[in-house]
């Protein structure tokens, strides 16, 4: 154990040995995980924004706002691996994120729980001590490293592995620095910081709070403080640099190069991440903060089971309740209240997995006390017993074997195809036809395919929705000049009828149904497999046909985006059916849907409508 004094550089340090547990035991939990998440990592893209990251990293484009730069630099370095697909590359970068995470945390709950526990008298007191702050940490670490929150972003193309990975490196080097005073791992902190602002500055922002606070509490103990402070934010600053990337590729016109930010209009649109900004008043109309709160506090016991988040809380309980670590409780204390924020201020759905990305920086910082509780019941029971100690630590790890118990079935994505077979279906059109899409969906599948595939290069490509986005008109008419004049009349106003009309009269036209199209042009388009075309043709049968293969190929629907993917786009085709009186057409489509969620209202809303 090392008893920490805090070191005063005009006064010399007070060091008791023996040094606190080594590292090879985190290195064991994050190797063990690592194999966890291999194993059920998908070996293609998955829903949601997965496969735009996929392209992203493959293309070396700019990822949706904030434009995750370091997120497609490190996924495009492993993409160079020669296993699996593409897509697994990157699904395999966030697993090694991950890992990361797991083996930091570790770590981190050594030295915290180090820190908790009264100091050992004697050599034999002090390696009983350090097995018990192993078991202790362990368990810790292997309850987040596992949890649901955590184990999704690693077997899926995301950012919230590396958002952890980062925060929780940045909080160990502030807790080492805490320790020892070295000034180097405040840089070090600083550092990590910019690039966690880098990848996601909302979740970052949360934490810099609790960072502030453990700054300033030691403010007045430290004698060259302000040299301390000018180091971190010159690292910080370091770190940002990373965001050079975005004008820098943006200037090469990638496939995904959300925002164009080669003037500092776009790049403080991108980087700010404007497009998603939602007031308190909107996220309160949709959902009350009541509701947000108890889907965040179910999320949170999900997450990390009632038992660990128990654990967790009492823990935090127990740091406070000592005054020498009651910094330590402040910081992470306030970690945890930062993370939980995030989705009290944007809304919450707890069905939505990127929901439980947001809360894995809570999860894993809740972890850590969790340590520390389950060390101080081992040392107290040690001096009555000491095998007494051994079994409490053991019976600790029954928390991480529920964990993986309850998220190997929802984390399983090994025969997830359901993306790319969508993403097959809708690039199978005539040869050079133009496809206007109109879901994020739609299109991050179409780059991931293109991307990592070559699927179509003859397909000409226009997203609808996005045609009023800073710059999206200028990239794509680079890149697609035949449609350049096009293009720029959509700028202002959306497709019309006579716009398709012209354009068929060239090449084949496939259309994307949106809710948000008008009545003339719904009534100007008619089914063709599973996009609609703009002829008076009957494509009915051939479009039933179409969905059915889609169907087959996608095998069953046993996962809750997969569920919800498929429940949406036979929704859609109902809505469009009845628009245009097709009503043969809509029940069909909303008997498939309701096979797999029969009570929904939406659905018996429509049925009741379509007559």
């Amino acid at each position: 154990m090392q008893s920490r004094v805090r070191i005063n550089r005009s006064e010399p340090a007070a060091v008791a040995a023996p040094t606190t547990p080594g590292r090879a035991l985190p290195a064991a939990l994050g190797l063990g995980t690592l194999l966890v998440y291999v194993l059920l990592a998908g070996p293609t893209f998955y829903w949601l924004d997965s496969s735009e990251l996929v392209a992203a990293a493959q293309g070396l484009g700019i990822a949706h706002p904030p434009g995750h730069p370091l997120a497609s630099l490190l996924a495009k370095l492993v993409t160079l691996i020669p296993v699996g697909t593409l897509a697994f590359r990157v699904s395999l970068c966030c697993a090694l994120q991950a890992a990361a995470t797991t083996a930091l945390l570790a770590r981190l709950c050594q030295l915290v729980a180090d820190e908790a526990l009264p100091p050992a008298e004697g050599d034999k007191a002090a390696a009983r001590r350090r097995r018990i702050v192993q078991l202790a940490s362990a368990a810790a670490a292997l309850t987040a490293g596992l949890s649901y929150a955590l184990a999704f972003q690693a077997v899926r193309a995301e950012v919230y592995a590396l958002n952890a990975m980062l925060l929780v490196a940045g909080v160990l080097q502030l807790v080492h620095w805490h320790r020892d005073g070295d000034r180097r791992r405040l840089a070090a902190a600083g550092l990590v910081a910019g690039l966690a602002l880098c990848n996601h500055h909302l979740l970052v922002a949360l934490a810099m709070p609790a960072v502030a606070v453990f700054l300033f509490a030691w403010r007045k103990r430290e004698a060259d403080s302000r040299r301390a402070a000018v180091a971190f934010v010159l690292a910080l600053l370091v770190g940002l640099a990373t965001l050079a990337y975005l004008p820098l590729r943006a200037a090469q016109n990638p496939r995904v190069g959300w925002g164009t930010p080669t003037t500092m209009a776009r790049f403080g649109w991108v980087v700010s991440a404007r497009l998603f900004m939602r007031t308190p008043g909107r996220v309160a109309k949709n959902q009350p903060l009541a509701e947000r709160a108890a889907g965040v506090g179910f999320a949170l016991m999900g997450a990390l089971g009632p038992a660990g988040a128990l654990l967790g809380l009492a823990g935090l309980y127990l740091l406070w309740r000592r005054q020498g670590t009651r910094q330590l409780a402040a910081l992470f204390s306030l970690l945890v209240l930062g993370n939980v924020t995030s989705p009290l201020l944007v809304g919450f759905d707890p069905f939505n997995p990127d929901a439980y990305g947001y809360l894995a920086v809570g999860v894993v910082f809740l972890a850590v006390p969790l340590a520390v509780l389950v060390a101080i019941v081992a040392d107290a029971l040690a001096s009555w017993r000491p095998a007494a100690a051994v079994v409490s630590c053991a019976l600790a790890l029954v928390v991480p074997a529920r964990q993986l118990w309850a998220a190997l079935p929802r984390a399983d994505l090994r025969a997830h195809w359901a993306a790319e077979e969508t993403a097959r279906a809708t690039l199978d059109q005539p040869p050079g036809a133009l496809l206007l899409t109109s879901f994020f969906e739609t299109i991050f599948n179409v780059w991931a395919l293109r991307e990592s595939a070559d699927a179509r290069p003859d397909l000409a490509v226009v997203h609808r929705n996005f045609r009023q986005q800073p710059g999206y008109v200028e990239r794509e008419s680079q890149r697609q000049p035949e449609l350049a004049r096009q293009l720029a009349r959509w700028r202002d106003r959306d497709v019309t009828p006579s716009d398709l009309r012209t354009l068929a009269a060239r090449r084949a036209v496939r259309f994307e149904y949106d809710l948000n199209v008008g009545d003339a042009l719904a009534r100007a388009l008619n089914p063709d497999g599973l996009l609609l075309q703009p002829d008076l043709s009957d494509g009915t049968t051939a479009h039933t046909r179409a969905i059915m293969r889609w169907r087959d190929a996608i095998g069953p629907v046993d996962d809750n985006e997969t569920r919800r993917a498929v429940v949406w786009t036979h929704y859609l085709w109902a809505h469009y059916a009845c628009r245009r009186q097709l009503s043969g057409l809509a029940h069909k489509h909303i008997a498939a849907a309701r096979e797999i969620v029969p009570g929904d209202r939406q659905l018996a809303k429509l049925a009741a409508s379509c007559r």
